[in-house]
């Protein structure tokens, strides 16, 4: 069992972090984006929560859906993701169709190792 996690602040924009080696296909791997706006949990109740896997081959996986919470937003990330060794990005969304808000909230660089 893996997690990455991140942090953004919602009025500083979109954040970008490293995250050190995964082994190659690793399982049970979560992605946990911690979210604050102005200091505060930001609810993300009800939110779509996306995740787009680019490989280090350049093979996209596609959004992984996920999990809005109040203050963070999850997801559960196939150990097809992580079968290249390489960097590995993860791109982080939020959509509410109903409010016409998308939102990316983070993109975390990760590298894969043998």
């Amino acid at each position: 069992m893996h997690r990455i996690s991140a942090a953004t602040e919602l009025t500083r924009g979109c954040a970008e972090t490293a995250w050190p080696g995964l082994p190659r296909n690793a399982e049970g791997v979560t992605l946990r984006v911690t979210v604050t706006k102005n200091g505060n949990p930001a609810d993300l109740s009800g939110m779509a929560i996306s995740c787009h896997v680019l490989r280090g081959d350049g093979t996209g996986i596609q959004a992984v859906s996920g999990e809005g919470l109040y203050g963070r937003a999850e997801a559960a990330l196939p150990a097809e993701a992580f079968a290249v060794p390489g960097e590995c990005r993860l791109t982080v969304r939020a959509d509410d169709a109903t409010a016409g808000v998308r939102a990316t909230l983070a993109v975390v660089y990760c590298t894969v190792t043998d």
